[in-house]
């Protein structure tokens, strides 16, 4: 039976787009190619701390750090994105501010007067001094407000069009005076609409505040008061900054690169805004197709939005081709694991059928055909436990297992969808089992070190059914970091179970997932899962560099390959298919062509399907792509994607399974804007499945 299958925690939230995801925080979105000879590189790394980043705090998340200075300086890590070969320019990205007169030019609305605001007095200590010197702000007020902030805005050469520091922390020293501070720039700065650079020359400078009231649009406008300070600059200050247009300059280490690997950029450009009194605002990082040509900054008009964009700075970047997934040709796999958790699970008594469950019942495929059970007694015994159904009517079902044949088996395991008291969290899945055929429930015992509300999926281990929990689970947050599950198990269909340590796989290197717990999959947040590996038989387990945890709002699957070789088949990532030779400790990237009629990335759109290897090694995408429903395969040693027609037009509300000869799913149907939480079984035989 597979081992934990994928369930997203509500029909409601099933309509979700991925492609800003899939194409990396850091605008990657280039097509992949096939990749022609292979080239090497000195060094790889594949995490940010093997890198030498700063902070290395993104192995989980977004593709990218950056760190720029108050001399302009930028320190700065680089995942390398899903990219086809060839040369790239790495480049800061931003959008300046609007602010001044520029505003109200770009149809932006600001305060018609700032003679509503407080009128302040500013003094500086000192009030003359070198660049990056730290200087104190004090204001006086004519009258006390009326409600104290405890933050506003500075601004360094006017707040009209100077540059800003937003969000500086204010000590009140009385109802009518406060002190801040403020690090004068050690770097020119951008200022204006189409942006230009401001040098880094010696004179006279106004130091300004706004919005010490919650006037709307107060950041827009001028100052309410303002002092200056004499800036003294030497002859030798920023030697990078050339001219306007090419005062930036930016280099890669290593320049060459495979898809995956983790690159540091390093240089200097002008300072475009401050967050608080002396931390530069990020920029993003854009990889852009093309070798590094003309200026150092570059604009860009933004289309409906009255501004420009700006670009600072060429990093060369190399990008070598990986090895293909054509490349592996047929093989034979085996699912080690899969992500999520299920609703769907294989029928001990007809290997040949399916149990499934969705809401309000629990559907048994049974030696003497179909059989429904309900599933409405559930209700009071979530009630009884401090739960309350989460946005149906009757208990929603998200993962199932059956134990025992005959017409009843001897022991269902369900979670039901669940909102805990106080809504914290907002919502989980509850555990519970029946050994009555859903007369009578009652919940599956909880590990020490564990809540009911870590629920993470169930697993068949052999004659033993598993029930992960996530470890110091409050309810209140999720957990950080990627836990090692608590398993609570039973070997004697659910008339005892005791606590043992997480299993490695039947077979195959031992590399599996982490528990699942339910998460905003609509908001954008998204649920992390753990990839975990055990180098001595399942007895203590680790997280490799990268991937750390794999997005579970949709499909992933860890397979076995001959020769002790691991696949991570991924959906919603740019890096699809990922191969390891080191029991899962390591992985590298493979490339993977473009599905058809996508044409910048892997957009994957409403439904819950995705990618997976089927049993002759080729790769499935069952999930919508471009307002299209057609599945598309492809094939073992080939590069390229055909449709495969006879599935057209299904909405897919799960993800899809291989269970015996057929591939498996829930369907269901739109009813408005959001989908009936009634679903139905679905299933196409393998044999019907190619090109």
């Amino acid at each position: 039976m597979l081992a934990s299958l994928i369930r997203k925690h509500s029909l409601l939230f099933t309509i979700i787009l991925l492609a800003s995801v899939i194409l990396s925080a850091c605008g990657q979105a280039a097509a992949i190619k096939n990749p022609t000879k292979t080239s090497t590189v000195a060094i790889q790394n594949t995490s940010f701390s093997g890198a030498g980043c700063k902070h290395a705090i993104y192995d989980v998340g977004r593709n990218y750090e950056i760190i720029q200075e108050m001399n302009g300086s930028i320190s700065a890590c680089l995942r390398v994105g899903a990219l086809a070969s060839g040369k790239y320019s790495v480049e800061l990205y931003d959008i300046p501010l609007l602010k001044g007169q520029t505003a109200p030019n770009k149809g932006v609305a600001t305060p018609p007067s700032t003679r509503s605001q407080p009128p302040v007095k500013i003094t500086l200590a000192p009030e003359s001094g070198k660049p990056g010197n730290l200087v104190q702000v004090t204001g006086i007020l004519g009258s006390p407000l009326a409600r104290q902030l405890h933050h506003a805005n500075l601004c360094w050469d006017s707040c009209s069009g100077g540059l800003p520091y937003q969000g500086v922390t204010l000590k009140w020293l009385s109802p009518t005076k406060f002190q801040t501070h403020l690090t004068i720039p050690d770097a020119p700065w951008l200022a204006g609409n189409p942006a230009k650079v401001t040098p880094l020359t010696s004179g006279n400078y106004s130091i300004g505040i706004q919005c010490l009231d919650t006037a709307k649009g107060c950041g827009l406008g001028g100052s309410q008061g303002s002092a200056k300070f004499h800036l003294t600059v030497g002859s030798s200050q920023t030697p990078w900054c050339r001219s306007d247009q090419n005062c930036a300059i930016l280099s890669a280490s290593p320049n060459s690169a495979y898809p995956g690997d983790v690159i540091k950029i390093t240089g200097f450009a002008p300072l475009l805004s401050v967050l608080g009194s002396n931390s530069p605002q990020l920029f993003e990082l854009k990889v852009i197709k093309g070798a590094p040509k003309g200026p150092e900054i570059i604009q860009k008009p933004l289309a409906k939005v009255g501004s420009n964009s700006i670009y600072m700075g060429h990093a060369l970047l190399n990008i070598l081709p990986p090895q293909s997934f054509s490349s592996l040709g047929t093989f034979q796999p085996k699912v080690l694991a899969n992500s999520g958790i299920s609703q769907i699970a294989q029928d001990p008594s007809n290997p040949a059928g399916v149990d499934w469950c969705s809401a309000g019942l629990i559907q048994l495929a049974g030696p003497n055909g179909p059989q429904t059970i309900s599933t409405a007694s559930v209700n009071s015994v979530l009630q009884q436990l401090g739960y309350t159904l989460f946005a149906h009517n009757s208990p929603n079902c998200t993962s199932l297992a059956v134990v025992g044949t005959g017409s009843i088996p001897q022991l269902i395991a369900a979670s039901f969808e669940a909102q805990p008291k106080m809504q914290s969290p907002q919502f989980a899945n509850v555990a519970l089992m029946t050994k009555d055929g859903g007369k009578s429930w009652v919940p599956i015992p909880v590990p020490a070190g564990a809540s009911m509300n870590g629920f993470g999926g169930f697993r068949q281990n052999g004659n033993s059914l598993e029930a992960l929990f996530s470890p110091s689970f409050s309810g209140s947050s999720y957990p950080s970091g990627s836990p090692v599950p608590l398993v609570e198990t039973t070997s004697n269909s659910g008339t005892s179970w005791k606590q043992q340590s997480l299993a490695c796989p039947s077979s195959g290197p031992c590399v599996t997932f982490g528990s699942y717990l339910a998460g905003n999959c609509a908001g954008g947040v998204g649920v992390h899962q753990s990839v975990l590996y055990s180098s001595d038989d399942g007895k203590t387990w680790s997280t490799p560099v990268w991937p750390k945890s794999i997005q579970a709002c949709s499909p992933a699957q860890l397979i076995e390959l001959p020769g002790n070789k691991v696949l991570l088949v991924t959906t919603s990532s740019q890096h699809i298919v990922r191969i390891s030779s080191s029991g899962g400790k390591t992985w590298k990237d493979l490339a993977v062509p473009l599905p058809k009629s996508s044409q910048s990335g892997y957009g994957i759109g409403p439904g819950q399907g995705g990618f997976q290897i089927l049993p002759d090694g080729s790769l499935l995408l069952s999930a919508q792509i471009s307002n299209g429903y057609n599945w598309q395969l492809l094939s073992p040693g080939t590069d390229k994607w055909c449709s495969l027609n006879n599935v057209s037009s299904q909405f897919i509300v799960s993800s899809v399974y291989q269970i015996g000869n057929k591939l498996w799913w829930l369907s269901a149907k739109p009813t408005g804007h959001t989908f009936s939480p009634q679903s139905t079984i679905a299933s196409i035989s393998l044999r019907s499945i190619h090109c």
